[in-house]
């Protein structure tokens, strides 16, 4: 499912604050790096895993290995859009703050780390990074999916930094929760680009990061009250090695049959953070079927001149990433989209790429998929400066 929710705080959005839901109850860039000695045993001063052994001048540029990954907020919201009253509202709200509870994203961050630890990226870009708090008169509850998975990558021996932390859509929400009773629950969208922190500043260096929201969204109405719902972006430029390029984390909009926002966005990425010299890497959940001439994806693989790693490297097969049920609990894989993808322009090349979130064995103990879209991960080759 797509539908998400974020908010910005004063600096990241610099000056442009999200508005509240509106009706009466509503309401770094720090790339730590180590040193070689911190690093897996016996690796001595080669490449740490994600720049490849043998990366260099001769074969035209490093090897990086990404990755895209929807973490899904753990519910659908179409039945907020739906509710014809307060007390529908409530409803709704309450369905969906159950709902994401069942999703247990404690134990599916278990699962995500594992992905990551069998490729080791050097960078992640994440999409539908909830922050859920639900507020009541007998205490709190937060439920934070950028802290959870930290926790669960350095469990399981990884170390990354959160950069280009993207605040997108914000709202809340009165509800009822089983342990608290009448809460307020809030939703915040985020998209996060995660970056390998246990590399040395000679193979890799961030040197800059930019986080923006879309002047084109969707309002929807609740109760009569149009509710927007941004979505953004975020990208850092770094260096591997000799090779400096830009990688741009995104999430498209969701409810747009049509694609008129979709397209709009699109245009909005060419003219802004893509608007370089550099090469780039993008990547992201575009909400635009790359198997079924989504417009999006058109004009970014059209007139933006980028190429679909994906295409490129497994040509014949559709590999498609979303979506499982929205309880996560379906047996068979049944994905009808490709709409998580990979694009590279201006000086980088395409190795190869694969499809993670589809094996029936890597999900939680409970049976849970550890997101309703599937993931990809990719080696590219960076060329050229």
């Amino acid at each position: 499912m797509d539908v998400h929710a974020g908010s910005v705080d004063e600096g990241a959005r610099s000056g442009r604050w999200w508005r509240a839901l509106a009706f009466a109850l509503a309401a770094v860039l720090t790339l730590g790096t180590v040193a070689m000695a911190e690093a897996a045993p016996g690796r001595g001063g080669g490449p740490p895993a994600g720049v490849p052994a043998g990366a260099g001048q001769a074969q035209g540029g490093p090897p990086v290995t990404v990755m895209t990954r929807n973490l899904y907020l753990g519910s659908e919201l179409g039945g907020l859009f739906a509710a014809e009253d307060l007390d529908g509202l409530i409803g709704a709200a309450s369905e969906v703050w159950a709902n994401v509870l069942a999703s247990d994203f404690p134990a599916r961050a278990e699962v995500l780390a594992a992905e990551v630890a069998a490729d080791r990226p050097l960078l992640i870009g994440l999409q539908e990074v909830s922050q859920f708090t639900a507020v009541g008169a007998d205490g709190s509850i937060t439920i934070d999916f950028l802290d959870i998975l930290l926790d669960a990558l350095a469990d399981a021996g990884l170390s990354y930094e959160a950069v280009a932390i993207a605040p997108a859509f914000e709202g809340a929400l009165p509800a009822f929760d089983e342990t608290l009773g009448p809460v307020q629950a809030t939703l915040l969208d985020r998209d996060v680009i995660l970056v390998r922190s246990d590399v040395p500043p000679a193979q890799l260096t961030v040197l800059d990061e930019q986080v923006g929201l879309f002047d084109a969204a969707l309002e929807l109405p609740v109760l009569g009250a149009p509710l927007r719902i941004d979505r953004g972006w975020g990208y850092v430029d770094v260096r591997v090695r000799n090779r400096e390029f830009r990688f741009v984390n995104t999430h498209f909009e969701a409810f747009d049959p049509g694609e008129f926002i979709r397209v709009q966005q699109a245009q909005e990425l060419l003219a802004g953070p893509l608007d370089t010299d550099l090469p780039v890497v993008l990547l992201g959940d575009f909400n635009s079927d790359a198997e079924a001439n989504g417009l999006a994806y058109g004009i970014l693989t059209g007139p933006g001149g980028f190429e679909d790693v994906w295409s490129l490297t497994n040509p014949g097969d559709p590999g498609l990433t979303c979506c499982h049920d929205a309880d996560l609990r379906n047996e068979e894989v049944d994905l009808r989209s490709r709409i998580d993808l990979i694009l590279i322009r201006d000086g980088v090349r395409a190795r190869d790429a694969h499809v993670i979130g589809i094996d029936p064995a890597l999900r939680t103990a409970d049976g849970l998929w550890p997101s309703d879209h599937a993931g990809v991960v990719a080696r590219v080759m960076i060329t050229a400066r």
